[in-house]
C-alpha cells in the first residue's frame, strides 16, 4: 500500500470519515501521506458512553498531530432509534450519512472518502445474498456521487499492516466480536471456514460484484425511472407489469431514494409488485406504499401531530408548515373567511368527520376523499378546518357552507408554506 498510488492532485479538498478504529484512522494516515488535501469527519453517536468519548478524542489528537482540521459531530443515535422505531445501528447510519452530506452541500469538502475494504466488500455480498438480494445486492460497495472509497482493493490484513508499518494509532471497537450482529458472524464464523476451503473468496465475490455492477447498468437503462415530488417518489402503476425483472428493478431504483437499501429484501420488492389497487404497505423503517390510481407512491410518514389551533390567518405546524391567508390568484383553494363561525379549529381529521356536500346533504370525511381521489397520505397530512365534527375546509375542497358568494368580502386560502 504506497501512499503515491492515490491521485491525490484529481481532487479538492477530501471530507475523511474516521471513526478512530484501524480502518479509518490508516485511510486518514493515507491520504495525508499521497498529498492530499483533507478534513477528518467524525460522529460521536451517544450510544457506548466513555469509549464513544475516547474514540472521538483519538482522532481529534491524531488529526492534530497530523496538522489536519477535523470536524465532530456529536449526535443522540438512541434516541432516533426510539423515536423512528428503527434499530439503533439503522439510526447511527442515518446521522452519519446527514453529517456527510451536510459537508457535501456546503462545499466544505468536494466528496467523503470511506475506509471500506475488500474484506468490507466480501462481507456485504453475502450479507445482502443470504437476505435474498436482487442483482443491486450483488453490487455491495460500490463509488457514487460524492463518495470515493480508496481502500475497496485492499484487504483487512493490508490495512492492518499498513497501521503497524506507519505507527497509525487506533481503537477497537469491542462491539466488532459481538457475534449477535450478522456481519460480525460471517467475520469471525462463516468466512473464516470459507476462506480455508477458498483462499481467495474475497477477489472472486469483487468480480461478482463488477459483473453485477454492469449488468446494473444496463436495467437503469431498461427499466422505468421514478419521478420525486418533494418527499415522495412515485411509480407510474404499469412499471410493475411490466417483465417481472424489469418491474423488480424500477420498485429498486425508487427504494435508491431512500437510506435504507442495506435491508432491502426480495420480499420487500415483491410486496410492492403485489400491492392491490388501492393498497397500502409499510416496509422496514417505516418506509410507507401505496397504490394511488394510475401510480404508486412510496414516502416516510410524519408523526401525526395532536395540535387544535383556534381558525385564524397565520402560520400553523402539522409536521408540515401550513398558512391561512387572504386569497390570491392561481391559489388552488378559496372560501369566504367571515362564514367560518366562532369556535372553529385546525385541526388533522378524526373518526366520525363530515362534510356538507355542495350538491346537498352530508358524507363522512373519508368517503368525500375517496370520491375526490385524495391519496391516504394525504388526507393523514394536512388539517382541515372545523366545528366539532362538522368540517369547513379541508386540502381537497370545501363545505358548501363557507363558499364564496356576491356578498363575500374576505377570500381565504390555506397552504403549504413557500
Amino acid at each position: 500500500m504506497n501512499p503515491l498510488d492515490f491521485a491525490a492532485k484529481q481532487y479538492g479538498t477530501i471530507g475523511v470519515a474516521v471513526s478512530g478504529g484501524v480502518d479509518s484512522m490508516s485511510l486518514l494516515h493515507y491520504l495525508h501521506a499521497a498529498g492530499a488535501d483533507v478534513v477528518a469527519l467524525t460522529v460521536e453517536h451517544g450510544i457506548r458512553g466513555e469509549a464513544s468519548l475516547a474514540d472521538a478524542a483519538l482522532v481529534q489528537d491524531y488529526c492534530h498531530t497530523l496538522g489536519v482540521e477535523c470536524l465532530v459531530r456529536r449526535v443522540d443515535a438512541p434516541a432516533l432509534a426510539a423515536d423512528r422505531h428503527i434499530g439503533l445501528e439503522q439510526a447511527a447510519r442515518e446521522l452519519r450519512h446527514a453529517f456527510f452530506a451536510e459537508t457535501l452541500q456546503s462545499g466544505r469538502v468536494c466528496c467523503v472518502a470511506t475506509a471500506h475494504h475488500l474484506d468490507d466488500q466480501a462481507e456485504t455480498v453475502m450479507m445482502h445474498l443470504l437476505r435474498g438480494t436482487g442483482l443491486g445486492g450483488l453490487v455491495g460497495i460500490e463509488e457514487r456521487d460524492g463518495y470515493i472509497r480508496p481502500f475497496l482493493h485492499y484487504t483487512r490484513l493490508e490495512i492492518e499492516s499498513y497501521a503497524r508499518q506507519n505507527a497509525v494509532p487506533y481503537r477497537e471497537d469491542a462491539t466488532n466480536r459481538d457475534q449477535t450482529y450478522t456481519r460480525n458472524y460471517l467475520r469471525h464464523t462463516v468466512l473464516p471456514a470459507v476462506e480455508a476451503r477458498y483462499p481467495a473468496y474475497r477477489q472472486a465475490i469483487a468480480q461478482l460484484a463488477d459483473t453485477a455492477r454492469e449488468e446494473v447498468c444496463l436495467l437503469d437503462e431498461l427499466s422505468v425511472a421514478p419521478t420525486v415530488e418533494g418527499d415522495v417518489v412515485f411509480l407510474p402503476r404499469e412499471a410493475l407489469t411490466t417483465h417481472p425483472a424489469l418491474a423488480k428493478w424500477s420498485v429498486r431504483r425508487a427504494l435508491r431514494h431512500f437510506d435504507w437499501g442495506v435491508d432491502l429484501e426480495a420480499k420487500h420488492i415483491q410486496a410492492v409488485l403485489n400491492l392491490p389497487k388501492d393498497g397500502r404497505i409499510t416496509l422496514p423503517h417505516g418506509l410507507e406504499v401505496a397504490a394511488e390510481y394510475d401510480r404508486v407512491a412510496f414516502w416516510h410518514p410524519f408523526s401525526p401531530s395532536g395540535a387544535v389551533y383556534p381558525f385564524g390567518e397565520g402560520r400553523f405546524a402539522f409536521g408540515t408548515a401550513i398558512v391561512v391567508r387572504p386569497y390570491r390568484e392561481g391559489d388552488r383553494l378559496r372560501f369566504d373567511a367571515d362564514k367560518i363561525p366562532a369556535g372553529a379549529v385546525l385541526r388533522l381529521r378524526r373518526a366520525g368527520d363530515v362534510i356538507a356536500k355542495f350538491g346537498g346533504g352530508t358524507k363522512s370525511l373519508g368517503d368525500y376523499f375517496t370520491d375526490k381521489k385524495v391519496p391516504l397520505r394525504v388526507r393523514d397530512r394536512y388539517p382541515v378546518v372545523a366545528v366539532d365534527d362538522q368540517v369547513l375546509v379541508c386540502w381537497a375542497d370545501i363545505s358548501r357552507t363557507v363558499a364564496v358568494d356576491e356578498n363575500t368580502r374576505r377570500i381565504y386560502t390555506i397552504t403549504e408554506e413557500s
